[in-house]
């Protein structure tokens, strides 16, 4: 049995124990469908029966739909793409169990399943032979997707097309022969027995054979085409005007076939009349109560600090550099705290020099970020240069010449370099890197550094194991590590690699544990990983003399004698304080919008004790003896603080960020994967008036698979990872839990059920089944699938009944982000005078300032995604007149904070919601959604006073909530002329 087949079972165990749970107060919901979003059909060979694959189950009916459908597959294995065997008698698919993609077979009559692959590869795209004794698939097993075939007489795999290149969606013709799609740069098209008989650059896919072999279906740009013996290719002219699925079409004859499109199951017979195959499918939702953690928000002192973040270790092991409160400071082995830096900015990435007399770290207090270096014997600090980019880590060489650093450019991907300490000057080693990168380290000699980085598992699809690479300083030759291709070093953070000083090991934190890999000169493993720690571990850093690892233990420091296993304590005493205002104000409003009623009242008092609302009452001068302090908005409109629910954030983005929040109305945010101990540092330092920012709400690295994408993100790499990473949720206080592509059903299920005893909200990309076992949110309208596809919403931006019936009724919050698929390029080309606010130029970073000036030169936008934009508006006003909770968010920073999150509001608008009902998206609805809506998201008696003082009626037009010079967030008054100007 497999190791991910072993992982299955351990984990469906634990599973089976959480399902008998006392349910007697859940809430079922029976929901019926008749559409699909983007799922294939098979006809039976002797035509009496379909399969199909809605929501990942497989579901049986009579080809003329006498019957209702019937689910022979469960919900957990998301099992797609059937394909019957020549005598009806199997059907093979690709399912999901195992967390990868394998292939398997059902017995029609018994239902029995038998697993024809495993192994930690994607197994994808089954085919059956015509003699029925052999499967054609596509499979990564090779390092890019090829063509395989499996023998189920001599039970054995073969690779056909080993290539450099991805080759996949492989057909067998009639006659035994195959095809395949090959995408080989100047040789792309189809293949037929190694032979290229169709050459395009245009993106093909679905290939299948008619019955006769006379005629190759295939799917290129999404419409259906047919290529003839004789070359001439023929596109369907009907599904030329469809929104059709990106599947194989089933051949029932020589001219007729079954395809899906429009969330339909249609046949076409000889290009006559289309005619539908109707199915309906009750799907049940388990909705389970469950008392929810409710966030402290009154004033307190003493409490403890929990964002350690970037620790480092002495060379001599007796103090430890780290960042709290985004400041820098130094604690030693007895809990004696200096602060190295006071001031309003940014500080990371402490580096101590081999001889301990500097520390370098990270500022933005120049304007952009910029290596310091701080000396422990003068304390005085001095700027040693500028980086371009966003600083991942820097590092000392051994000989204390050169501080290595590592930078980001987003989608570009990262570089590496260093800086000679003398004089300042930068060197960039090698090239681009393919991904974001991690913190460097040095080998011993100081001719290589080391770095994390995503290996992907194919050209195909991007996710893969986190590697180690190391780069020459001189060549900058790179190199990688070998022998641990499905072991997953660190997370592109600074979770390691780091190289002992003495050259032995790389010590790094895999599966949330804490390893030592054995390693010669070169960095190349000489024996297998050594586990250090049972327990979760983070940031490793090593002594001067290799003999221990500093790491954060979950909400504290530790250190470890790699030799006798000992572990002691380095304590921190330090405590922070939670702060509000200590006085009283009445704020005299003009008009008032509570986001509750949807009224506009006229001339109100909100009587502000502290840092909540004491009293709403009609306009009275009497009110004035009840204050300390008196606001005039006579004239204005007051509304609740913004909520933006999806963005993610992180301290590279400087002090400017928190400016930027309060600049635009956002006086709450919620963070859906982020490093925690960097958003504890953040929110910890804004509660104690230390920063200036808006509300976090957060949760750590999202709960992903054996394969991940984003840095940051941890490999699922044993059962146990998941009760270490939940226990972190607990004790870190963590707000959400966000759950990736990449994880199996069962664990997700799992996950969700261990959150809610907490009292933990979980939200995904991911649809069905977590709608059936409670899960409390779904992230964008598109959304990275492990599938290759949306489950969500199609290739024409179009989502079926089975999406907005699932929503609707789960009554799970939605978060659509149609700004990062479509509607923030579409509305910049629209309106070019978005950009004419004051805020855009003093907040808005350079890239993102050119980029949308870009866009709003591009008309031809709005004619090529024009159909795009109406179909993401549509789902949202679906989701929302079916009852829905639409809350928005914008997915930052893939487009900018703060001024994005109006024109993700602006697009609702155009949806066709009401200005009221955008508003709620971004107060009471995201509130309910953040398990806070007793404290936020309106203007009520008790609740903390986040609010806005508008210039204009947004119930007019909600573009007027960016008429605003006023924010309130905590009870504390900020104007946005001082909010535009750095500190």
């Amino acid at each position: 049995m497999s190791f991910y087949r072993i992982l299955y079972v351990g984990l469906l165990a634990l599973l089976l124990q959480h399902c008998q749970k006392d349910q007697a107060n859940d809430k079922q919901v029976q929901v019926s469908i008749e559409e699909g979003t983007n799922f294939a059909v098979q006809v039976s060979p002797n035509s009496d029966r379909i399969v199909f694959d809605v929501l990942g189950r497989l579901w049986m009916q009579d080809i003329n739909a006498s019957k209702p459908a019937q689910a022979i597959t469960d919900p957990y294995g998301n099992a797609r793409q059937p394909s019957w065997s020549p005598d009806g008698r199997r059907i093979a698919f690709q399912a999901y169990w195992d967390g990868v993609w394998n292939i398997y077979t059902i017995e029609v009559a018994s239902k029995a399943i038998q697993q024809i692959t495993d192994g930690p590869y994607d197994d994808r795209s089954p085919t059956w032979s015509p003699d029925g004794e052999q499967l054609l698939f596509a499979s990564d097993r090779s390092g890019n997707y090829d063509v395989w075939q499996y023998s189920f007489s001599q039970e054995e795999l073969k690779n056909l097309s080993d290539r450099p290149f991805d080759q996949f969606d492989p057909a067998w013709h009639p006659d035994g022969s195959y095809s395949y799609i090959d995408n080989t740069p100047d040789q792309a098209g189809i293949v037929h027995q190694d032979e290229l008989i169709y050459r395009t650059e245009d993106q093909l896919g679905a290939l299948s054979w008619s019955p006769n072999g006379s005629l190759l279906s295939f799917q290129k740009d999404q419409q259906l085409v047919f290529l003839a013996a004789d070359g001439n290719e023929v596109v369907d002219g009907n599904t030329a005007q469809q929104d059709l699925f990106p599947f194989p079409v089933s051949w029932l004859d020589d001219n007729t076939y079954f395809y899906t499109a429009n969330g339909k199951i249609l046949s076409n017979q000889g290009g006559s009349a289309i005619q539908e195959v109707p199915f309906q499918l009750q799907i049940p939702l388990n909705r389970p109560a469950y008392s929810t953690k409710k966030r402290d928000f009154q004033a307190s002192t003493q409490l403890p600090i929990k964002g350690l973040f970037m620790p480092k270790l002495s060379p001599d092991a007796q103090q430890v550099a780290l960042v709290m409160l985004k400041d820098l400071w130094i604690v030693n082995s007895v809990g004696e705290t200096q602060q190295i830096t006071n001031d309003p900015y940014v500080e990371m990435a402490p580096a101590w020099s081999s001889d301990q007399k500097q520390l370098a770290f990270l500022s933005d207090k120049s304007g952009a970020f910029s290596v310091y270096l701080y000396n422990l014997e003068t304390k005085q600090t001095e700027m040693l240069t500028d980086l371009d980019g966003s600083i991942g880590g820097l590092a000392w060489s051994p000989d204390g010449q050169r501080i290595a650093f590592s930078l980001s450019y987003g989608p570009r991907g990262g570089r590496i370099g260093y800086i000679q300490v003398e004089d300042g000057s930068i060197k960039l080693v090698g090239g681009f890197i393919s991904s974001s990168v991690g913190q460097p380290t040095w080998s011993p000699d100081g001719s290589q550094i080391a770095i994390s980085t995503l290996q992907p598992f194919s050209k195909k699809y991007r996710e893969g194991v986190n590697r180690v690479i190391y780069t020459n300083i001189d060549s900058g030759e790179r190199t990688s590590l070998r022998g641990l291709s499905h072991f997953s070093v660190g997370v592109r953070g600074y979770n390691g690699p780091e190289w002992s000083p003495d050259g032995k090991y790389l010590a790094a934190i895999s599966a949330s544990k804490l390893w030592m890999i054995p390693v010669d000169q070169f960095g190349q493993k000489t024996a297998d990983p050594i586990l250090l720690t049972d327990h979760l571990a983070d940031a490793p850093s090593w002594s001067g003399d290799s003999k221990e690892i500093l790491y954060i233990a979950t909400d504290r420091l530790q250190k470890i004698n790699v030799e006798t296993k000992e572990i002691t304590a380095f304590p921190i005493d330090l405590t922070r304080d939670r702060i509000a205002p200590e006085n009283t104000k009445l704020l005299q409003a003009g008009y008032f919008i509570d986001g509750i009623s949807g009224r506009l009242q006229k001339d109100v008092d909100i009587l502000i004790a502290n840092n909540r609302i004491l009293d709403i009452l009609p306009r009275d001068p009497k009110n004035l003896e009840r204050a300390d302090e008196v606001i005039d908005a006579t004239k204005q409109y007051i509304v609740p603080g913004l909520i933006n629910a999806h963005s993610h954030q992180g301290s590279w983005e400087g002090e400017k960020l928190g400016r930027t929040w309060l600049a635009w109305g956002i006086t709450t945010t919620r963070d859906p994967a982020s490093d925690p101990y960097d958003a504890l540092n953040r929110r910890e330092a804004i509660q104690a008036g230390r920063a200036l920012g808006a509300r976090i709400f957060y949760t750590g690295s999202p709960f992903d698979g054996s394969r991940i994408y984003y840095g940051g993100a941890t490999a699922l790499q044993d059962s146990g990872q998941i009760t270490l990473e939940l226990g972190r949720a607990e004790q870190l206080d963590f707000d959400l839990i966000k759950t990736y592509v990449r994880l199996p059903d069962q664990q997700q299920r799992q996950i969700v059920e261990k959150a809610h005893e907490i009292g933990i909200p979980v939200s995904s990309h991911e649809l069905y089944p977590a709608t059936g076992f409670g899960i409390d949110g779904m992230e964008h309208i598109l959304g990275t699938s492990r599938r290759g596809y949306s489950p969500k919403m199609s290739a024409q931006y179009k989502a079926y009944q089975d999406v907005i019936a699932l929503i609707a009724n789960s009554k799970m919050s939605f978060t659509p982000t149609t700004g990062i698929y479509v509607a923030y390029e579409y509305l910049l080309a629209q309106d070019t005078t978005l950009l004419d606010d004051p805020r855009v130029e003093a907040l808005m970073p350079d890239f993102y300032l050119s980029t949308a000036k870009q866009m709003t030169q591009q008309k031809q936008v709005l004619v090529d995604r024009r159909q795009d934009y109406l179909g993401a508006l549509k789902m949202v006003k679906d989701i929302q007149d079916n009852g829905g909770q639409v809350v928005a968010g914008t997915d930052s920073p893939i487009i900018p904070y703060g001024f994005s999150f109006h024109v993700e509001l602006l697009s609702y608008q155009e949806a066709g919601l009401s200005p009221f009902e955008v508003l709620q998206t971004a107060t009471i609805n995201a509130a309910k959604a953040l398990n806070a809506d007793q404290d936020l998201g309106s203007l009520e008696v008790g609740k903390l006073a986040d609010l806005l003082i508008l210039n204009k009626n947004p119930l007019e037009d909600i573009q007027h909530l960016k008429a605003m010079d006023h924010v309130m967030i905590n009870g504390e008054l900020h104007d946005l002329t001082t909010l535009l100007k750095r500190p």
